[in-house]
This record gives structure tokens, C-alpha cells and sequence, in this order.
């Protein structure tokens, strides 16, 4: 009740009531309350806040790996990459078999490698839990980033029979039939998912998802979402402006690019994605100067790479079209003239 009662004030910006609560209940449970407070902090996106009554808890509790994987993942979210993975470690120590603590360490390595030592993670956890859909989907999205979408495909089925309403199953479901060419079973599991709300993550993968299946209005719509809850986010001004250029809007594209440009002046993909809407609108000496640009700045960046490849592409399409053509033909000036003699 007194839980409860504290995350009731703190809802209602009464935290200093809140708190006392907090600390009524640490009395009886330190573990329990600092627990309850941490989750809550992390429900109001404090995680500075929240990593130091996680901390709190596992000092009563040093030995305890659920707590310490707990914190683990506040840490990891809060970008303390570090000291994530020295925590998770810790946990590992205590509990190698805990398929929390390995689902834990595998998330860990999925966001920042290396991708196999992940995969790693995910099996053990299968190993020991094999209906677990989290992490038959984790593994999924492992083998979708290593161009395997059978295998990514074959390990989703198994965890949507197991989890059929979760959302980022169902995404990265459509992702791996995309990949192996079922295209409209792919847009059948997107479209399952429209009423739900989903994470900025999904959100995105979902509208790239509709994008790279034709489906332009849906796609728009997503980002539309994305624009109104991340403004100053470039990758939704990318994305919107893909999915304008597919539509036949290039002015409204522009200026989604532009919008990407100003939010982040220094990011190759912004100026990439410019040059291939001047090679969308035919404009190749426009691509070839922001190309020029880039080359001095990332030449070796793969995007760039490929900007090369596509304005090369470009040009040679070009000249092929141009030497294809025949010149006009000098018309004879007797056979214009229907064979009438010339005047004197």
C-alpha cells in the first residue's frame, strides 16, 4: 500500500510526500523499496536517478544477479556502455546458467557487439528456456543483420507461436520474409501491428519496412507520427523524404532533406540521401558536387562508395541514351521540293 501510495505522489508531483513513502517502506525492505523506486524512475525517464537506487538495492543484496542485471540494463540504457558490461559480468560470475542474467548480456552485446558473442548469449538463454520469445527474437535480429533471413524467419515463427500479439516480433518477422521475397506476407505482419502503440525504434523499423514494400501512404503515416514525437530526429527527414521522392512530391522531399541537413550537418547519410534525390530528378552535376564534397570528407564511408557507383550508373545510362539517339538526318533539298527545279 505505502508503494503504491509513493508512486501515486511522485504521478502527482508531490515527490517530496513520495519520497517518505520510498523510505517508510525502505525500513521494512531496502531491496523491495529501492527496487520499486528505480523502476518507477525509469517510467519518468530520470535513469541518473534510477541507476542509484539500483545501485542502493544491490548493496544490500551484492550477491543477488537479478538485481545486478537490473542494473545492468539501466546502466546500458543510460549509454553507461562500461559499466554495463562490467556489472552483466559480475552477474555472469554468480549465475552463468540465469537466462535473465545471459538475456541481459546478450542485449548488451546486441546494441554494441560483437554480434556473435550476442548470438552466443541468446542460445544459452534458449538453451536453458527454449520457449523464451525474446530471445528467439533477439537471435532473429542478429541473423536478419547477417544477411540470414531463413534462419531469422524459422526462429521468429517459433516465438510469435509463443508471443503472437508482440510487436517487434511481428516487425522483424516482416523484415526476414521481405528478405527471402514473401513480400505480402511481410505487409500482412506490418499491418498487424497499426493499432499498436510501439517504441521510437519500431516505430522506424516499421515505417522503413512500408517503405521498402511499396506501401507509401502507410509509410508517410509513420513518419508523420515520428515528426510529431521526435522533431529534430534527421533519420525520420530521410525516411520522409524517401518516401515523398516515391510518391512524386520532390519539392516536399527537398525539404525534409534540408531539415535533415540543419538537424545534423555533419552526418554523411544527410548529404547521401540529397544526392540521390537530384539522381531521382535527373540533376547528376547537382549529386556529383555533393559526392565530390563527401569524398573529401569520408572516401572510404560505404555510402559515399555506393554514391559513387549510383552517379557512375547515372552517367553511363546517360551517354548510352544520348549515343542511341540518331542525329537528325540532312534532308535533300530536291526531295523537299518534290522534285521542282531549282530557280535560276
Amino acid at each position: 500500500a505505502l508503494l503504491a501510495k509513493a508512486k501515486s505522489l511522485f504521478l502527482l508531483a508531490d515527490e517530496m510526500h513520495g519520497a517518505l513513502c520510498f523510505q517508510q517502506v525502505a525500513l521494512i525492505d531496502p531491496v523491495l523499496a529501492h527496487t520499486a523506486w528505480a523502476k518507477m524512475l525509469i517510467g519518468m525517464g530520470r535513469l541518473g536517478e534510477a541507476i542509484t537506487h539500483a545501485r542502493l538495492a544491490c548493496a544490500f543484496k551484492p550477491n543477488e544477479p537479478l538485481l545486478l542485471a537490473s542494473l545492468a540494463k539501466i546502466q546500458h540504457d543510460a549509454g553507461q556502455i562500461d559499466e554495463a558490461r562490467l556489472t552483466i559480468a559480475t552477474a555472469i560470475d554468480l549465475a552463468p546458467r540465469n537466462p535473465v542474467v545471459r538475456l541481459t548480456e546478450g542485449t548488451i552485446l546486441l546494441a554494441n557487439g560483437p554480434l556473435e558473442e550476442a548470438a552466443k548469449s541468446f542460445q544459452r538463454v534458449l538453451d536453458e528456456t527454449p520457449e523464451c520469445a525474446e530471445a528467439l527474437g533477439k537471435l532473429a535480429a542478429i541473423r536478419l543483420a547477417q544477411s540470414n533471413p531463413s534462419e531469422a524467419e524459422s526462429l521468429l515463427s517459433k516465438a510469435i507461436l509463443i508471443s503472437p500479439h508482440d510487436p517487434s516480433l511481428l516487425i522483424h518477422q516482416a523484415q526476414a520474409l521481405f528478405g527471402i521475397g514473401r513480400k505480402s506476407e511481410a505487409l500482412k505482419c506490418l499491418v498487424q501491428t497499426i493499432k499498436t502503440p510501439l517504441t521510437y525504434d519500431l516505430l522506424l523499423n516499421r515505417a522503413q519496412g512500408f517503405l521498402l514494400l511499396g506501401d507509401l501512404d502507410r509509410c508517410l503515416a509513420d513518419c508523420d507520427q515520428l515528426m510529431q514525437d521526435y522533431p529534430c530526429n534527421s533519420a525520420n527527414h530521410i525516411l520522409r523524404g524517401a518516401a515523398l521522392i516515391g510518391s512524386g512530391r520532390p519539392d516536399e522531399a527537398r525539404a525534409d532533406l534540408a531539415k535533415a541537413l540543419a538537424h545534423n550537418p555533419g552526418y554523411t547519410v544527410n548529404y547521401v540521401s540529397l544526392a540521390k534525390l537530384h539522381l531521382e530528378l535527373g540533376e547528376i552535376q547537382k549529386a556529383s558536387l555533393i559526392l565530390r564534397k563527401m569524398r573529401a570528407i569520408a572516401p572510404t564511408d560505404p555510402s559515399v562508395i555506393e554514391l559513387q557507383a549510383m552517379i557512375s550508373a547515372s552517367k553511363n545510362a546517360l551517354a548510352e541514351k544520348n549515343h542511341s539517339t540518331p542525329a537528325p538526318k540532312k534532308r535533300k533539298l530536291d526531295s523537299q521540293m518534290g522534285g521542282l527545279k531549282r530557280a535560276p
